[in-house]
């Protein structure tokens, strides 16, 4: 439009000039008046189709909220991408922790099993054979050797899980009981560990399916007069079962 305004001002101006000059020189006055009349035409559509400044300025304040509005559409899909992200890496970097954890938990369990059966398999060998087996309805209990002390007796037992899924340890599932001449004999557990993530022996966490060894010492009345073992289930109401031993 601004091209149509500065052309119709040209043509204007051409036709006043070629107006002037038919007057004086008294010639044909028809064509300079029809250019002067499209020039004044042409520039009274300029004029009209030139949008005012409140339009104009309305026109690119409208322009300039567009652009902020896509401009700030884009700030958040990018802030959002960027969130996501972050979170993605904290995700996996729980996930890595989470693995390595669980990975440096199975070595230590299987260091401890490992190292749990290395002392069981001494102390078979150290200790006399027995062999008494007894089976119950959610655990076989095991008396494989024996060895007698100064003024005790070593038991050498073995506890395999076989309907807890819980882990119950042997302490929770079993008690042992030993009399001589029908008086019950003191006893505690050897070398164990009670509390912990390294808990042992009759205190340790037994998975379903799996065994768990461990000794318990009894101070003895005398060293000539027969011992009786009694196992008892402590978390069901199977009676318990029996066994002797001859200390000579």
């Amino acid at each position: 439009m601004a091209f149509i305004g500065i052309l119709s001002v040209v043509v204007i101006i051409v036709g006043i000039v070629w107006s002037v000059i038919a007057l004086i020189m008294k010639k044909d006055k028809m064509k300079p008046l029809i250019t002067l009349g499209v020039g004044i035409a042409a520039c009274i559509v300029a004029v009209i189709a030139t949008p005012s400044s409140e339009e104009f300025a309305e026109a690119q304040a409208s322009s300039e909220r567009v652009e902020e509005s896509k401009s700030k559409e884009q700030e958040a899909e990018a802030s959002k991408e960027a969130e996501e992200s972050k979170e993605q890496a904290i995700q996996e970097s729980k996930e890595a922790k989470a693995s390595e954890e669980s990975q440096e938990k199975e070595v230590k369990e299987s260091k401890q099993k490992e190292k749990e059966e290395t002392e069981a398999s001494k102390k078979k060998e150290e200790a006399e054979n027995i062999d008494e087996n007894f089976e119950f309805d959610d655990f076989n209990f095991e008396i494989y050797g024996a060895k007698i002390n100064d003024e005790s007796i070593t038991l050498y037992m073995e506890y395999e899980n076989m309907g807890y899924t819980d882990e119950t340890p042997a302490i929770s599932a079993v008690a042992v009981d030993v009399e001589q001449n029908g008086e019950n004999l003191s006893g505690d557990n050897d070398e164990i560990k009670a509390r912990g993530d390294d808990k042992t022996g009759a205190y340790a966490d037994v998975k379903l399916g799996t065994k768990m060894p461990f000794t318990e010492t009894f101070e003895l009345e005398n060293k000539k007069d027969d011992l009786e073992i009694s196992v008892f289930p402590m978390m069901s109401d199977e009676e318990s079962k029996k066994t002797k031993i001859e200390l000579n």
